[in-house]
């Protein structure tokens, strides 16, 4: 029987996924990464990572990039180079050969890449394995995008990537196809949040991806009877760095321990998560950032909105969901300090009955949760 595990980021992809996936990815025989990066730490303090997921420290797994990704190869090899340069030289990292390139002309835009792709006329990883074939490839590529005054620097980029990677580019299909047969440990992580998803989302103010797990299932070639567990990834409460309809947003003098200028927080919003756990078919939620709320002597939950003198408990389309208020559950707060715990059974009282009751509205159980600065992960 196949053991995959699917990593869902169930906001607005501030979750802080990168933690979970590391927690559960011991023992992983293949991680399959969706290059959204992470923040790793050393002897010389934390390293930001944009592409490379903090699954490649995990030597003993194979980390894959599937070939439905779009993929900046430059800005890989500059992380490969990072990473190299602090003593642990990846050497595991592999990636499928239809994997879609991210070419001088698209000006490091995932969205240009996914367009030109979207037009038949994208560049494989794969394509730069044939000497003979890339040439011609290349011409109908540039000529179909109007670009074939590029020709030239193109190409020189396209040579100096495979020099780069060639070793790494191969066909991962049949190696996944054997680690679910042969009962191996796979996990799939998070993609973007699903809360930009730009078809369940508040369109049009969401990103240009599919971000469901259906999608990165596809992206990623495991069949969905293959899945063993969805563990969706939410924070203690909401944030988002783009902009979309946000009921919950915080309002003068509430949780001044968790607001930052600038930055859009607001009270966790339950009906959004049900709604992501619904549709992306989640077993069970990890919590990050739940420190947090430490010093919140109240801390309110979004249970349902008010939208032009009706209830909703369900979460709507963008037109309602903009003019949508908040209705709230409160909960008295912990006011204790929960970076230091190391067991489910040391969290606070008063925290484990908010987790209780998290867990029966969004029907889907609260198996862990992460604590500190460096989001430790505490499972039941």
């Amino acid at each position: 029987m196949s053991d995959v595990t699917v990593l869902a980021s169930l906001q607005w992809g501030e979750e802080k996924a990168e933690a979970v996936s590391s927690f559960i990815s011991e023992d992983a025989d293949i991680i399959i990464t969706s290059l959204k990066g992470s923040n790793v730490r050393n002897e010389e303090g934390e390293i930001s990572l944009h592409s490379l997921s903090s699954a490649i420290f995990k030597k003993e797994a194979m980390v894959i990039v599937p070939g439905g990704m779009n993929i900046d190869l430059d800005q890989l090899k500059s992380e490969y180079e990072k990473v190299a340069e602090i003593g642990d030289p990846v050497d595991n990292l592999f990636i499928d050969e239809r994997a879609n390139l991210v070419l001088p002309f698209h000006n490091k835009s995932i969205l240009g890449a996914e367009e030109s792709k979207g037009r038949r006329s994208g560049l494989r990883a794969g394509d730069l394995l044939d000497d003979d074939r890339l040439p011609g490839r290349l011409s109908r590529v540039l000529l179909s995008e109007n670009k074939m005054d590029m020709y030239d620097q193109v190409l020189a980029k396209c040579k100096e990537w495979k020099l780069f990677f060639a070793d790494f580019i191969i066909d991962t299909v049949p190696v996944i196809r054997y680690a679910l047969e042969a009962d191996q440990k796979v996990v799939v992580e998070a993609t973007d949040g699903f809360m930009k998803d730009i078809s369940w989302a508040s369109y049009p103010l969401t990103s240009f991806e599919r971000c469901s797990v259906q999608s990165v299932l596809e992206k990623s070639a495991i069949p969905p009877k293959a899945v063993t567990k969805t563990i969706g990834v939410i924070k203690s409460y909401s944030e988002s760095l783009a902009e979309c309809p946000f009921p919950t947003l915080f309002k003068d003098g509430e949780a001044d321990s968790i607001k930052i200028p600038g930055t859009k927080r607001g009270w966790l919003d339950l009906v959004a998560i049900d709604y992501s756990c619904f549709i992306n078919g989640v077993d069970e939620i990890c919590i990050t950032d739940l420190s947090a709320l430490d010093r919140e002597s109240i801390i309110k939950v979004c249970t349902g909105y008010q939208i032009e003198g009706e209830y909703y408990s369900n979460y709507p389309e963008t037109r309602k969901i903009a003019v949508a208020k908040p209705i709230y559950a409160e909960f008295e707060g912990w006011m204790e300090d929960t970076s230091d715990v190391d067991s489910w059974d040391n969290l606070p009282e008063k925290c484990k009955a908010m987790l209780k009751e998290i867990e029966i509205f969004v029907n889907a159980e609260v198996s862990m949760v992460a604590v500190g600065s460096e989001g430790k992960i505490i499972s039941k």
